[in-house]
């Protein structure tokens, strides 16, 4: 189904001798998707597929991400009632890919780098993983977690913990630690790694 895009591309304004000029582009996008869910057990079973097209169909546009197919495999258990354990797989193929290495032009090559890092299209086949730990207490008014996300060299952590004042009003103290090189995905965040407060009121 057509969509814009949320993810960023690039687009030439001008070039010349004086340099290049580029602004953000957000490009219409198109993404079929399938999701399903099933209790086996104890156990909650949930898988999603998708694929999505952008406007770089043959892969020939350094400045505009690639098609690509998306998975996720996950399951969860929740244990003596309050304490819930949830992993997840997370698979992609992005087609058409081509190593940044190859781009002869070292300023092309650079766009096309960070074109790659903010899509996370680094390789043509992308695994990853995330988690999630949470535990309730004291009449489930007080609730501690932690997720995780990412793979080999880089990743994310956000504790967190929500306390119910009330029925209606939550308050949840949290902290997002982002950790990796500079040319990966969550690396390039590492410097805004950041604690939050949030009160949250439910009507």
């Amino acid at each position: 189904f057509p969509s814009h895009d949320r993810g960023v591309d690039l687009k030439v304004l001008s070039s010349g001798a004086g340099g290049t000029s580029l602004e953000f582009n957000f490009q219409k996008i198109k993404i079929l998707g399938a999701d399903m869910a099933k209790t086996v057990g104890d156990y909650g079973l949930r898988a999603e597929v998708a694929y999505t097209e952008t406007k770089d169909v043959e892969g020939n546009d350094f400045l505009t991400k690639n098609s690509n197919f998306y998975g996720v495999l996950g399951v969860d258990r929740t244990f003596f009632g309050d304490l819930n354990i949830n992993v997840q797989y997370i698979y992609r193929h992005t087609l058409d890919w081509r190593d940044t290495d190859n781009i002869a032009d070292s300023n092309e090559r650079y766009l096309a780098e960070r074109i790659n890092i903010n899509a996370n299209q680094k390789s043509t086949d992308f695994h990853a993983g995330s988690g999630r730990v949470s535990y309730k207490m004291f009449n489930e008014t007080l609730k501690l977690e932690l997720a995780l996300a990412g793979w080999f060299d880089n990743g994310l952590i956000r504790p967190k913990v929500t306390y119910a004042i009330s029925d209606s009003l939550r308050a949840i103290l949290g902290a997002e630690f982002y950790e990796g090189e500079k040319d990966s995905f969550f690396g390039r965040l590492k410097d805004v790694s950041t604690g939050f407060l949030e009160l949250r009121y439910l009507f």
